[in-house]
């Protein structure tokens, strides 16, 4: 049929326009998680913030009997990894639980891929020590003498 027009495309081109809707979602997606990531760390923060005001009494006592500061700074930061650490556990224990359904979802990525399985941790525990690491410095710096002079 001369009527007919053909418009010359290439392979690459078509399977371009055909994954488009998955980078489109795939970017979506991505926001999301930077949005919550950032609302994760902001509720940790928060809940570390409460807990060294909680606490900033028996904290003020300890440094008055000598606890360095160091060990201070430590016990902040290390509650904070330590719910960084289930979260992540848990995370992860989910995510391999659901590799199967999302299987038909992932292009170029293998569902069980250990880079992912590794670096979304590792990137969550450096979050979570950076969310805990302004209290860890405000619970460092209490001075005892006013901490027990606070009820």
């Amino acid at each position: 049929d001369s009527s007919l027009t053909i418009a010359p495309t290439n392979l690459e081109e078509l399977v371009g326009a055909q994954s488009e809707s998955y980078r489109t979602w795939t970017a979506l997606i991505g926001v999301f998680a930077g949005i919550a990531l950032f609302l994760a760390l902001v509720g940790l923060y928060g809940v570390q913030s409460f807990l060294v005001s909680r606490r900033t009494r028996e904290i003020g006592i300890r440094i008055a009997l000598g606890e360095e500061t160091r060990s201070v700074l430590v016990g902040v930061l290390g509650s904070g990894l330590v719910m960084g650490g289930v979260g992540a556990v848990v995370g992860v224990s989910a995510a391999y639980a659901l590799t199967r359904l999302m299987r038909g979802f992932l292009v170029g990525v293998a569902p069980n891929d250990p880079l992912v399985f590794f670096t979304v941790p590792a990137i969550m525990l450096v979050a979570c020590a950076a969310a805990s690491l302004v209290p860890a410095l405000r619970a460092a710096k209490i001075n005892p003498v006013e901490a027990l002079a606070q009820e």
